[in-house]
This record gives C-alpha cells, sequence and structure tokens, in this order.
C-alpha cells in the first residue's frame, strides 16, 4: 500500500516522508527501516 501511495504522490510531486506503524509493539518506521 505505502508504495501504491508513493507512486501517486510522484505524479503530482508531492513526497512521503515517512510511513509508521504504531501498535502494541515497538514503531516501526518505513524509512527507518529503509523501506522508503
Amino acid at each position: 500500500m505505502t508504495e501504491k501511495l508513493r507512486f501517486a504522490c510522484e505524479a503530482i510531486d508531492v513526497t512521503i516522508h515517512d510511513h509508521v506503524i504504531i501498535g502494541e509493539d515497538p514503531e516501526t518506521s518505513f524509512r527507518g527501516q529503509g523501506l522508503l
């Protein structure tokens, strides 16, 4: 889903800086994981 959103945003010149998932476990940053 993040990849689709990133692709769509590129088409309208919008930059996604990160995608953070927060749950019971510690949060996960896609940028911190090298996924974005």
